[in-house]
């Protein structure tokens, strides 16, 4: 019984995280590759964004849709943190392989994000130009959101 303990532990101790600043996955890895070829996991490069995200939490609902095509994209995103805490905006979309960035119409304001396929988020730091998207306590920092639908919504910002 101790032996299957000390193997159980042993196998246990193999299963560590990924420390900070160490890439969990390699993208070139033969079985990644593999991976996305068959269609097991989505391919971010290749993906175009468009479609719905969303994610529902105690303080409210974030969302956020895309549409368009490749060059042409056009965003909507409303992050709600409460009854008046919320901030919303739309304008243009450009997808660089994991990369995002968003650049809200007439604010000044443009976000970095990243896009693994499934999921949308956006960066930690947002620049001051932003706040102007919000209400006051609000803001689009780190807000991330999950596909809900390959498909942009009729009410979606598109072109």
């Amino acid at each position: 019984m101790s032996r299957w303990l000390a193997v159980s532990l042993l196998v246990l101790a193999g299963c560590g995280s990924a420390t900070d600043g160490e890439t969990p996955t390699d993208p070139e890895h033969p079985l990644e590759i593999a991976a996305r070829q068959a269609n097991v996991v989505v391919d971010a490069e290749a993906t175009p964004p468009v479609g719905l995200y969303e994610r529902i939490h105690a303080a409210g609902q974030d969302s956020l849709c895309i549409a368009g095509e490749r060059g042409r994209y056009r965003f909507s995103v409303v992050a709600s943190f409460g009854t008046t805490l919320t901030c919303e905006g739309a304008g243009n979309l450009s997808h660089d392989g994991t990369e995002l960035r968003l650049r809200f119409d007439d604010s000044g304001c443009a976000i970095d994000a990243v896009y693994d396929g499934d999921r949308v988020s956006l960066s930690g730091a947002v620049p001051e130009a932003c706040s102007a998207l919000c209400g006051p306590r609000a803001s689009l920092s780190g807000v991330a959101v999950d596909r809900v639908s390959w498909d942009a919504p009729a009410n979606c910002e598109a072109d």
